[in-house]
């Protein structure tokens, strides 16, 4: 992998250049097998052929869950997006805010 973007995946805060490199590197190689593979099934449809390409693509979601690629795994890492408040939930802020300011 490029050294370049080795250094760079600091912007997605949780993947580790020293410890993740590696595995999105392999995951960034299973998806490159993976189209060749899809080719030749889409062209072939070999059901042999076909299994592999479903077995690669559990790998693939594995890896992507490993490195939290997922809203899902990104929570259980604890490294969750902010949730962006609903007009709803603002409301209720300002609602609440009136009232303690007023007692």
């Amino acid at each position: 992998m490029d050294e370049r973007v080795i250094r760079n995946l600091s912007f997605l805060g949780w993947i580790s250049p020293n410890t993740d490199a590696e595995l999105l590197l392999m995951t960034c190689e299973l998806i490159d097998e993976r189209w060749n593979l899809r080719v030749r099934v889409m062209q072939s449809n070999d059901w042999r052929e076909r299994k592999a390409l479903r077995d690669l693509d559990e790998r693939v979601i594995r890896n992507l869950s490993l490195l939290g690629f997922t809203p899902a795994d990104r929570s259980r890492l604890g490294v969750a997006e902010v949730k962006a408040i609903s007009k709803m939930e603002a409301l209720k802020r300002r609602q609440a805010e009136r009232e303690q300011s007023g007692k």
